[in-house]
């Protein structure tokens, strides 16, 4: 009996993985290729909030309530975002400003107590194998260096924090939304805020999956 189980497990075919709405983290070599953001950063041309400061290549934020920073890169169609930073001080969130074919929405980790970690504010199309929202004690701890990949597709938006997935949907266009107060000045400008957290970012890479971004003036 147990021979023929192990048979039969061994004939079972499982559906494909849909790259479309799973897509599949770029490998370590496809980051050559995309675009580093942090070097184009202006503070005092795109702070909308609070102080922001460049030290030796590293971006910082303050407690500021609601500190934000329009980035000068207008996001492509379809693309993966790479973002490493630490949290330095308090225990409050940060959210990254994005935008898919000029309708804009956040990813935002590290509020809700440190608990959460979600896609903001979203409206699915149908249900994901991912949830949109997660909640998860110490999502985030101080001093301890992250890597965040988001993936932005047609379909789909995924978030992996250190190579692991966490959250993730699969929705249209109209299902894409952004309070007017957190929203960038230009459509599809990419953007990072944080709530009374001191923060600091050492890298921010986007990579074009389709169409093209636009580093902006």
């Amino acid at each position: 009996g147990g021979k023929e189980a192990v048979r039969l497990l061994a004939e079972i075919k499982l559906p494909a993985v849909d790259p479309a709405t799973n897509p599949v983290p770029p490998a370590e070599t496809a980051w050559a290729n995309a675009v580093q953001v942090l070097p184009l950063v202006d503070t005092a041309k795109g702070r909308q909030n609070g102080n922001w400061h460049m030290n030796g290549g590293v971006l910082r934020s303050d407690k500021s309530m609601w500190a934000r920073l329009a980035l000068p890169y207008s996001l492509p169609e379809e693309y993966d975002l790479r973002l490493t930073f630490v949290r330095a001080d308090n225990n409050d969130c940060l959210l990254v400003v994005l935008a898919r074919r000029g309708r804009p929405f956040i990813f935002s980790i590290g509020g809700a107590n440190n608990m959460g970690c979600s896609f903001e504010t979203i409206k699915e199309s149908r249900r994901d194998i991912l949830p949109t929202k997660l909640s998860r004690p110490g999502v985030l701890s101080n001093n301890q260096r992250y890597q965040l990949v988001i993936q932005v597709r047609n379909k789909c938006l995924r978030a992996h924090l250190n190579g692991k997935p966490m959250v993730g949907c699969q929705v249209e266009d109209p299902g894409l939304s952004l309070a007017p107060e957190l929203q960038t000045p230009r459509p599809n400008q990419l953007g990072l805020a944080t709530w009374n957290s001191v923060y600091e970012f050492y890298s921010l890479d986007v990579l074009p999956v389709t169409g093209e971004g636009e580093v902006l003036k």
